[in-house]
């Protein structure tokens, strides 16, 4: 370095080659120094060349982070999208028609249909008269249409004895991924992808339906086919579980101790196995065998599985086909037909051990040797956690993950859609070859033809909703599509980027959210919707591939080439020597390895030498002495420089022919100069951060240290100076349940599977969604309880709430619990606290939702086939299908029989002795309808009650996994509750079909429960009418019942089921369902009780209790639960003490939304806070809670029950900048677009910023900011502005906004239409009509005020009138009403563009968009890339803005108290740097771990005569005066946030009014008024402003003038008394017109409010 005492040398202006010779660097040199010394040496030592001394060390950094460039150039940053689906179409889409290209005919046996091949066309318009049928993905954004491409396949089949080929049959669609091999747009340079309207930076890797774009979110899952080990510490259990997958069955086994045995378990079996006898089953007989397979020679194994040696020989098991016969009596036997003849027990075992349990492991030719060796080493793990916990599985650690990207995803869907594809056509063939007399010889290629809109519309159904739907694979999803987001550029891409994690249920919340270390270098640890600690959605790391699945076969045999050998001829003492190591392929056993170093050191090298994918890894684990290959698809992995002896492979040359073009980034992987590692791989190597840390052990290099951040977080300039992000969670406790599609689950455990129910504020309508966050934080500080009628919630001061008022019951605004009790809420509206009855504090004017309205389509049921046509097809047959329901759940049993003649019958029982006529209706038009309803005469029972008996094994196994749980399942246990498997019991029903379970089905019917997933999906009619028979139960006559389920009616019997709901396919009255059940078809309507009737129930089981309670909101009832009855209490209706307590289970039906009073908050010890509080995020901003059921210390005893659930806010949503969003930007017409006006590129720029192209679309500019108290209106972060930078252009930004309408055409022949602006009789035009064009629609560039109208479209009056008389009817008579497109924005705004086009359905399509450039003022929000965000407070005149002696005023005066508190130090170098920049102009960097140092930022300060520390001598422009102290001065990059004032400000003098009250409305969206409330009226009497008030509560709200009588006091009519018969002492006054509809109210309830009269002074 240069002598500070010395002049410094200038720089060289040679390229930046290094002098070859010290005499070539003398000469270089323009003005030599030697300074005192006269050493030429010391000074060519001092010399700088470029920045670099003779003497600095060499960086390596800027050289090797030339491979990342290199790396995206052949990924790109959404590679994963594009290679998986590219998977999809080259190999998944043959496999599966290979596994299923057959159909056959049951009619015809010679006939057959077979497919030969398929592939997927370019994508195309479906006009076949178009000259170019190639279409863009830009058009169809715009026709609203989507963009796919046809799916072609190959077909043989026999036509009339022959066999038919043909080729390229088009079976469906397929929407085509942007910027995959069958797109388009794929390989085109920039100029062809300008021609196309399309965007060079645009990444691709979403999909356009229905003219929206739509990304599938990469999902985390465990691992496919690997064994996972956990220990419960608290159970003492220990469980080893696998989840099979194959193509052709997917499964999950368990091996898992209990009371120190171990056993198999699997669903297709009714019991769990013995291990021992499964071994048995498998071929293992000798007991030494098993020993030695499981324990090998270790003497403590063998001590811990003697036991379960001695449990078969117990059990009376010892040979093979003992084993077998055991199994097999206890497996759960597929449905056949009819016709088939059982097979025995011991092949029923060989199927099950063969094909479902440990699917994935093959069993070829009866060979059970591999599975059992593989079970073996299950066991053996499950000892070893059983000696040693530590040896467990972390199911949070990433090795363990794979994620599914959108290949595996429409793999999934077309396999299952192209199955019921074939099974319709199947059918359709069968109905035609059962037609004896046919015109024509069959050919079936017609057929496909037919059936071609299945495949395709499930597609276009399955992106569009995000709902992934496949029974066949037991997959329910929601959320896996999202739009994508064009707020900006950047927040595109991150969204591509975005990883959707699944959480866990056995997991405690904090495990999924915690940074993991393995995490490093393959997801962002910085990039989190609601930062690091919440961690549920994860992003992925800037340098990772997602792998695609590798052909297994070569690796295997390559591995047994290497030394590997056969698992099959090994025994179990060999398997577990000490130099024995297990070899695995993808989860498989393969072989044992005596050398396992030397085994992967070579397959190392052979992957390096690129004889096969450089995506397989290998690892060794010493803790499991094994070997692990994975080729499997959904590992993350990452390159790495390879390091051998101590030096880096990549060396310098190498770099430089990459950089000179000779070497791409593959030819460093064939060369073995770099690989790919997965997490796994990683933790079997030894990695240098940098070259300088480089020793002996080393194996791998990190290319660049800040790819383990984000495409997002990489555009932070100097990440790692600042600190971590502190968001604040409003919060719940833990002893709180959320309502779940499953049932209610603890707050604490709700993940990222759960569907949540919430609320749309705008709609009030129930809709279920999937949390986007979960986050479980210490709490210290005090929290509150709202307690109050129905109402329990234990919270933090900071939890959001939502409340209603009176004057605006249908629109919710947000609260906290400080501001409830700090006077907010009374501030906002009338009303006040007080006392009611029941001794709570609530206010009078404030509600918080309980119920919403339930938005459900009608449910069908489509797991029982049996449900026949009549019953889906008519809604009254649907509402008596549930009644049937209630009915047997509330009065029923299911039985067992044997028949005379042996056979078993499959019974359902209803039992009554009141509302025989109700039932015995319901029972008939069932029978009458449905196939299975085999309905056995009524008779007498000995208890005096009407017996109804259907025999039918469908319906017995619909209703056996509802009746009860298991024999010891106890209702009473909300542990057990919580853990019961519906799935499980169904499919364990037979296991009850024994005498043992079933003697008396009657003794153990309380143990039944009512939850089933379908509860949640049934409309409004569908749940009351469930209810409406469950309430004809008649269970008073029970003396045998331990609990006593009553029934009451506090008003009317007999519940009004009175439509069909929306979604429903109409009333079919011509079938055995009669029209008496008051069914109307009217769509619109919704099944609705009386109002004010109300049931209750009582019941002492929780868990019916909690369902009743669910199905009251499904029926949008109002549901309170109260204690009715004491343990203790005497119960007359069984004669003795009640044993627990018993609860009341009310519902209120109402009209109205429901909810109830808002608590006031208090402070609370809360007994169940374990010291934490919990927040659920989900996009509708609330979701429905309750407090837990609380339980007595040590006992079951429920001391309160779940009270009444409530709709309660979640955290608040992280927010996006506005900017470029894609060069194409101007020519799309989406439906809100921001775009900045000016954007710039920011002067501190990262590599990561170049990499993704972000410099090329900015979203931010760069301000000179002081950083200085000025006005006092900077406090709390906000921002002065200087108002010639606002004129100059800083933060304009321009809002577009889409309004579309369709010229439809009607099946009656009328047509909508485009009509010219009306005129009245003198033909003048109005005004708002003034923009429109000849053709009815507004010109582009015309300005458009608010009211305009800029489409005059007119639809018939008639139109949808299908009678003969309307289609008959002349065009020229047609009547036709307006419906024009008006402008209701509050600012002007002008047309920008107008699209006239048609879409696929032959429909013309208008869109218009309307552009508003909006300048910043008060109010709008700013933020820097740091996270500090805040609004513009103040703006200011350029004159009175503060100067620096060179003249420059500041863009942005910044206060100083939001540096301290925040500690953002990367803000205040990104200053520094900036500013050198700006001087020296060039642009400096802020990457992640390095970028431009401090030192030689104030270096060059200093060099251009600025302080070193980047602050400036100012001068007031107000005073005059020089500043007292030095401003720190200088250039940040900030951006502008979409929240802006003129989104949100409201105000009015007049508008419209309410038709009840006519009081002004209340609301932005409905243009209402601003509210005076009791607070604000109160200050007023206390001033004494009587006139004011007068004015502001009647006068300019709603005076009113009525008639009063002075005599009688009460309201006339046309200056005449009605009850005086008089008009003599009839008066005039001015009320408020409320006032008048109170006192009319108060009369109709026979309350008579009369008004005393004085004559005014």
């Amino acid at each position: 370095m240069v002598d500070p005492g010395e002049p410094p040398i200038k720089p060289s202006s040679s390229n930046g080659q290094l002098p070859s010779s010290l005499a070539e660097m003398a000469g270089a040199i323009e003005d030599f120094h030697f300074g005192e010394s006269q050493d030429p040496i010391a000074a060519l030592k001092a010399a700088q060349y470029n920045g670099k001394g003779l003497m600095d060390p060499i960086k390596s950094v800027e050289d090797k982070w030339e491979l990342l460039p290199a790396f995206l150039q052949v990924k790109g940053l959404v590679k994963q999208h594009l290679d998986s689906y590219n998977y999809f179409i080259d190999v998944d889409l043959k496999n599966i028609i290979k596994a299923n290209e057959k159909v056959t005919s049951d009619i015809d046996p010679k006939f057959y249909l077979k497919y030969t091949d398929i592939n997927v066309g370019q994508p195309q318009r479906n006009d076949p008269d178009a000259i170019d049928r190639s279409i863009t993905p830009h058009e169809c954004r715009l026709r609203d249409i989507t963009y796919s491409a046809n799916i072609y396949v190959n077909i043989e089949y026999l036509r009339g004895g022959k066999i038919i080929r043909r080729k390229n049959v088009v079976i469906g669609k397929l929407p085509v991924m942007l910027r995959s091999a069958n797109c388009v747009l794929t390989n085109r340079s920039e100029k062809e992808l300008a021609r196309m309207n399309e965007c060079p930076l645009d990444p691709g890797g979403y999909f356009i339906v229905k003219g929206t774009e739509k990304v599938i979110l990469v999902q985390e899952q465990l691992s496919k086919n690997r064994i996972i080990v956990e220990a419960d510490s608290k159970k003492g259990t220990v469980q080893a579980s696998v989840t099979s997958s194959t193509m052709e069955k997917k499964s999950k086994s368990y091996v898992h101790t209990k009371h120190g045995k171990i056993y198999l378990k699997h669903n297709s079996l009714h019991e769990d196995i013995p291990i021992a006898i499964a071994f048995k089953a498998m071929g293992i007989q000798s007991d030494r065998e098993i020993l030695q397979l499981v324990a090998g020679q270790d003497e403590q194994f063998k001590e811990i599985f003697a036991l379960n040696l001695e449990e078969a020989a117990r059990l009376g098991v010892h040979t093979r086909k003992q084993a077998l016969d055991f199994i097999g009596t206890r497996a759960k036997v597929a449905k056949r037909s009819m016709s088939s003849i059982r097979r025995p027990a011991s092949e029923e075992a060989l199927d099950v051990l063969g094909t479902v349990i440990m699917a994935h492991v093959p069993v070829e030719r009866l060979n059970f040797r591999p599975k059992a060796i593989y079970i073996a080493t299950m066991v053996r793990r499950v000892l070893m956690a059983m000696q040693n916990e530590k040896t467990v599985d972390d199911r949070d650690y990433v090795g363990n993950k794979r994620l599914e990207l959108a290949g595996q995803l429409l793999s999934l869907l077309f396999e299952d859609l192209f199955k019921r594809f074939n099974q319709e056509l199947k059918n359709n063939i069968d109905k035609i070859l059962k037609k004896p007399n046919r015109t024509a010889e069959f050919d079936a290629y017609n057929q496909l033809s037919f059936n071609a809109d299945f495949i395709t519309s499930g597609f276009v159904r399955a992106i569009s909703t995000g709902n992934w739907s496949l029974k066949r694979f037991k997959m329910e999803r929601a959320g896996v599509t999202h739009v994508l987001s064009r707020l900006s550029y950047i927040a595109a891409l991150g969204m591509m980027t975005r990883i959707s994690s699944q959480f866990e249920k056995t997991r405690k919340v904090s495990g999924p959210r915690a940074l993991q270390p393995s995490q490093w270098g393959v997801l962002c640890p910085s990039d989190t919707p609601e930062g690091e600690a919440c961690g549920l959605v994860k992003n992925l790391a800037l340098m990772t591939h997602i792998t695609t699945d590798v052909e297994e076969e070569p690796i295997r045999k390559l591995a047994f080439t290497l030394g590997v050998e056969d698992i099959s001829l090994i025994t179990g003492a060999e398997m577990y020597r000490s130099d024995s190591y297990i070899v695995y392929i993808n989860g498989n056993v393969l072989g044992v390895t005596r050398f396992p170093m030397r085994f992967v050191q070579n397959f190392r090298k052979l992957r390096r030498a690129g004889k096969f994918s450089e995506f397989v890894s290998v690892f060794t684990n010493n803790h499991h002495q094994s070997v692990h290959i994975a080729s499997d698809g959904g590992r993350i992995c990452r390159p790495m420089i390879i390091v051998e002896n101590g030096q880096s492979k990549v060396t310098t040359e190498h770099i430089k022919m990459l950089k000179s073009g000779a070497k791409s980034f593959d030819d460093f992987l064939t060369a073995g100069l770099i690989e790919y590692l997965d997490v796994n791989e990683e933790n079997d190597s030894y990695i240098a951060l940098y070259e300088k840390e480089i020793i002996p052990a080393t194996t791998h290099l990190e290319i660049e240290p800040f790819t383990i951040l984000g495409a997002v977080a990489g555009l932070i300039p100097y990440p790692h100076h600042n600190q971590s992000p502190r968001n604040t969670y409003q919060c719940l406790t833990v002893d709180h349940d959320v309502l779940t599609k499953k049932g209610w689950k603890p707050i604490s455990s709700i993940g990222a599977e759960d569907e949540v129910m919430t609320m749309n504020r705008a709609t009030g309508a129930q809709e279920w969604q999937r949390p986007q966050g979960a986050v479980k934080l210490v709490h210290k500080g005090d929290l509150y309880r709202l307690q109050g009628e129905g109402i329990d919630a234990v919270c933090d001061p900071n939890h959001r709430w939502y409340l209603s008022s009176k004057g605006s019951p249908n629109e919710w605004k947000s609260f906290t619990a400080e501001d409830m009790i700090s006077g907010r809420l009374e501030a906002s509206g009338c009303g006040q606290w007080s006392q009611d009855a029941s001794g709570f504090t609530t206010h009078l004017s404030h509600k918080i939702p309980s119920v919403g309205k339930n938005m459900n389509a009608t449910y069908f049921w489509p797991d029982c086939p049996w449900l026949g046509s009549e019953i889906r097809a008519s809604a009254a047959g649907r509402l008596d299908w549930c009644r049937f329901i209630g009915l047997v759940v509330g009065e029923g049993s299911i039985e067992i029989e044997e028949n005379p003649d042996g056979s078993t019958c499959y019974c359902v029982v209803v039992r009554k002795s009141t509302e025989i006529g109700f039932t015995e209706a319901v029972f008939e038009r069932l029978s009458e309808a449905l196939p299975v309803f085999k309905l056995r005469a009524g008779m007498e029972t000995l208890e005096g009650k009407r017996c109804w008996r259907v025999e039918s094994r469908e319906l017995y196994d619909f209703f056996a996994p509802m009746m009860r749980g298991p024999p010891s399942f106890d209702p009473l246990d909300d542990g057990m509750c919580r853990s019961f498997d519906h799935s499980l019991e169904r499919a364990k029903s037979r296991e009850y079909g024994s005498s043992d379970c079933l003697k008396s089905m009657e003794s153990s019917l309380e143990k039944r429960w009512l939850h089933h997933d379908w509860i949640f999906l049934l409309d409004v009619a569908q749940a009351r009418a469930l209810l409406e028979g469950f309430g004809a139960t008649d269970n008073a006559s029970r003396p045998s019942r331990t609990y006593s389920d009553r029934l009451g009616w506090a008003r009317n019997r007999n519940l009004s089921i009175s439509s069909c709901s929306s979604g429903s396919s109409g009333c079919d009255s011509s079938s055995a369902f009669s029209d008496d059940h008051s069914v109307s078809s009217a769509a619109s309507s919704v099944a609705s009780a009386e109002s004010g009737d109300e049931i209750y129930f009582v019941n002492s089981s929780i868990p019916m209790v909690q369902d009743l309670s669910v199905l009251g909101m499904m029926a949008e009832a109002r549901v309170n639960i109260e204690l009715n009855h004491q343990k203790g209490d005497w119960m007359p209706s069984i004669g003795a003490k009640s044993q627990t307590n018993g609860w009341k289970v009310s519902f209120l039906f109402s009209p109205h939304h429901s909810s109830v009073a808002a608590p006031k908050p208090a402070v609370y010890d809360n007994p169940r806070h374990d010291g934490y509080i919990y927040c659920l995020q989900v996009p509708n901003d609330n979701f429905m809670a309750r407090r837990a059921t609380l339980y007595a210390d040590h006992s079951q005893d429920v001391v309160s029950a779940a009270q009444k659930p409530f709709f309660t806010g979640n955290c608040a949503m992280g927010k996006q900048a506005i900017g470029a969003i894609a060069y194409n930007q101007l020519n799309r017409i989406d439906t809100l677009l921001y775009l900045m006006v000016y954007p710039q590129q920011p002067m501190v720029k990262t590599k990561t910023i170049e990499l993704i192209g972000y410099d090329k679309l900015p979203a931010g500019q760069n301000a000179m900011v002081a950083v200085m108290s000025y006005s006092g209106y900077d406090i709390e972060d906000a921002l002065v502005l200087n108002k010639a930078s606002l004129d100059r252009g800083f933060g304009r930004c321009q809002v577009l906004k889409k309004s579309s309408t369709m010229i439809r055409k009607y099946p009656n022949g009328t047509f909508d239409r485009l009509a010219d602006a009306p005129a009245d009789e003198n033909g003048i035009k109005q005004k708002r009509y003034d923009i429109l064009q000849a053709d009815g629609i507004a010109g582009v560039g015309e300005r458009v005020d608010p009211g305009d109208v800029y489409v005059n479209k007119q639809t018939p009056v008639n139109a949808n009138d299908n009678s003969f008389g309307a289609m008959s009817q002349n065009a020229n008579t047609i009547q036709y009403k307006s419906a024009p497109l008006s402008y209701k924005m509050p600012v002007f705004g002008y047309v920008d563009q107008v699209l006239i086009t048609d879409t696929d359905s032959d429909q013309t399509l208008i869109k218009c968009l309307m552009r508003q450039t909006r300048r910043p003022e008060l109010g709008d929000k700013f933020s820097s890339r740091h996270g500090q965000k805040g609004v513009c407070g103040l703006i200011v005149e350029q004159q009175d803005m503060p100067f620096t002696d060179k003249g420059v005023n500041p863009d942005i005066i910044m206060n100083p108290h939001g540096f301290p508190s925040r500690m953002t130090v990367g803000k205040m170098i990104e200053l520094l740097s900036g500013k050198a920049g700006v001087i020296t102009g060039t642009l400096q960097y802020g990457t992640a771990f390095g970028g431009s140092k401090v030192d030689d930022m104030s270096r060059l300060l200093i060099e251009n005569g600025y302080s070193y520390g980047g602050k400036e001598f100012l001068t007031s422009g107000i005073t005059g005066q020089p500043m007292e102290c030095y401003v720190y001065f200088g250039p940040i990059y900030y951006q502008k946030l979409k929240h802006m004032v003129m989104d949100k400000m409201h105000a009015r003098a007049r508008g419209p009014r309410a038709v009840l009250t006519r009081q002004p409305t209340e609301g932005r969206s409905r243009d209402g008024g601003l509210r005076l409330g009791e607070m604000e009226r109160d200050c007023l009497i206390a001033y004494g402003a009587t006139q004011l008030l007068l004015e502001r509560l009647m006068i300019s709200s709603d005076a009113f003038v009525v008639n009063a009588c002075q005599r009688c006091g009460l309201l006339g009519y046309n200056s005449y008394c009605t009850y005086c018969k008089s008009s003599k002492d009839v008066v005039k006054l001015t009320i408020p017109y409320a006032t008048k509809l109170l006192f009319q109210e108060l009369i109709a309830m026979q309350v008579i409010p009369r008004l005393v009269l004085e004559d005014a002074v």
